[in-house]
This record gives structure tokens, C-alpha cells and sequence, in this order.
């Protein structure tokens, strides 16, 4: 008996743990500008000054699998939005080189729109050869920074 109630207070006091160090930014705040963050196929997450991130579409696939040898990395591009709740925004294409990561400190591309800088830092999962991987599994991890517009 005395057992059980170990397990039990241990798989309890994890719960809680799990619970409390997932808790998300206040939607009234925002994720920060400069700050990195994940968004999920078809979700959208808010920035600080209320402006929405929205990931829409997987538009191309083609980086070197990772159980591959290829000539060239190759490049994966995904859509986003950028507006507010109530618009669907200006569509943005952002492109990850092949054999890229977040935690790679050359390689990534920024994109410049009105005053944003964005740049797709990580794009989940990575290819392999021999499967398939649903567009609605994919994982983007993206920093937003403000930029004056004589940037």
C-alpha cells in the first residue's frame, strides 16, 4: 500500500510540474519581438503589439533528407500571414536552407516586411528519404523583430 501511494504522489507532483512549466504567455502580452517561438501548421500565435503570426501552408519541401547524401541542401518554404484578428494579413513566404537549424549561427534568411524582420529558424521535422512526412505535422520556430522603416 505504502507503494502505491508513492507512485501515486510522484506521478502527481510530475502532472503539476508538466502543468505549471508549460503555462503560456498572456495572450494580453504577446510572444516578444526578438524572441523565438513555435507555431504549428494552421495555428496562429499573437506578438506583442497584437499583431497575429498565422503558419498557412507548407509550399515546398525539398531540403536533402537527412539520410541522404546530396549535392545541395536544398530549401524548405512555408507561408505565414501577418494581421490582425479580425484580417488575414499580408502573406509572407519564408525560406530555410537545407542542414539549417535554430541552433546554426549562419545560414538563415530574413525577410523584410513593413516593419517586420522575420526568419524561419526551424522547420520540424526534418526529411528522410524513404517517408512522407503530413504537412499538419510540421513545426515552425520563428523570431519577429520590429525594425524602424529606414532599416
Amino acid at each position: 500500500m505504502t507503494m502505491k501511494l508513492y507512485v501515486f504522489g510522484a506521478s502527481a507532483l510530475f502532472i503539476i510540474i508538466a502543468l505549471f512549466s508549460c503555462v503560456p504567455i498572456d495572450e494580453g502580452e504577446g510572444i516578444p519581438f526578438g524572441q523565438e517561438f513555435r507555431v504549428e501548421y494552421g495555428q496562429a500565435v499573437t506578438l506583442e503589439d497584437g499583431i497575429e503570426l498565422t503558419f498557412l501552408e507548407l509550399k515546398r519541401e525539398a531540403r536533402c533528407p537527412d539520410d541522404a547524401i546530396c549535392t545541395w541542401d536544398g530549401e524548405a518554404v512555408i507561408a505565414v500571414a501577418l494581421g490582425y484578428e479580425d484580417e488575414l494579413g499580408s502573406v509572407i513566404e519564408l525560406t530555410i536552407p537545407g542542414q539549417v537549424d535554430a541552433q546554426s549561427r549562419e545560414g538563415h534568411i530574413y525577410k523584410k516586411h513593413r516593419n517586420y524582420r522575420l526568419s524561419l529558424r526551424q522547420l520540424d521535422p526534418y526529411p528522410l528519404v524513404d517517408h512522407v512526412e503530413s504537412k499538419h505535422r510540421y513545426v515552425a520556430r520563428v523570431i519577429v523583430d520590429k525594425i524602424n522603416e529606414e532599416e
